[in-house]
């Protein structure tokens, strides 16, 4: 994991592409569900429960703590598989509160890519300065402030997959 600027980080290799292949053929077995029509956001998503293949809350989690010199992470929101097919996106949303239950936690938004091999797709938060954009990679994302505000840009051929959920945590220095 990388600094990019104040508390918004590249995540690198965090799951090999076999992890992110076995997510993926899990999610599709699983079935995912198309968003509202009222949605601000087209594709389709899939929550990860405890039939998925991998223990994927305890690998991110683990990961998470040592690449980012954290001292706990802990789960916020269940983790989504998203699915983007050509022409779909999802719009700069709300961003969530910064609130934690605790004071010294952060609450960071994690959106890792399962897949590549399609175009376009980037994910982009919103810092103040200047928007930070991640061209997809599988095993790879963005972990930020979860009152930044998001977007997954349209996918332009192919088919995207990511992995989305929010945690809290403490880091063990300042950051």
């Amino acid at each position: 994991m990388t600094l990019i600027r104040e508390r918004i980080f590249a995540l690198e290799r965090t799951f090999s592409q076999q992890e992110c292949s076995a997510v993926i053929a899990w999610a599709e077995a699983a079935g995912f569900a198309p968003r509202p029509a009222d949605a601000e956001a087209a594709g389709a998503r899939c929550v990860v429960d405890e039939s998925v293949p991998l223990d994927l809350w305890i690998a991110l989690a683990e990961r998470l703590r040592l690449s980012a010199g954290c001292a706990s992470v802990r789960s916020r929101e269940p983790m989504v598989v998203e699915r983007f097919d050509a022409g779909q996106r999802e719009g700069p949303g709300s961003p969530a509160s910064a609130e934690t239950d605790q004071k010294g936690e952060t609450r960071l938004t994690v959106v890792l890519h399962l897949n590549d091999g399609f175009a376009g797709g980037e994910t982009a938060c919103f810092p103040a300065d200047r928007p930070v954009i991640v061209t997809p990679r599988a095993g790879a994302g963005l972990a930020f402030p979860s009152w930044l505000a998001r977007e997954e840009l349209p996918v332009r051929a192919g088919r995207k997959y990511l992995l989305r959920t929010e945690v809290i945590v403490r880091f063990t220095e300042e950051r």
